[in-house]
């Protein structure tokens, strides 16, 4: 598979605390624990988050 692109984010500490504090809002809300993973992709660090993993 040949990736024509990458992405990034312009500020990577300001857009990884965003995503963050989205995930403890919808654990809150939800009222569960998700476990997060990186995953070394071909476009890059991935970050996932799941249940019962």
């Amino acid at each position: 598979m040949k990736i024509k692109g990458r992405s990034y984010f312009k500020d990577p500490e300001a857009d990884l605390s965003y995503f963050e504090n989205w995930v403890t809002q919808l654990e809150k809300q939800n009222g569960r624990k998700y476990e997060r993973f990186e995953v070394e992709t071909a476009l890059g660090v991935t970050h996932v988050w799941g249940l019962n993993t």
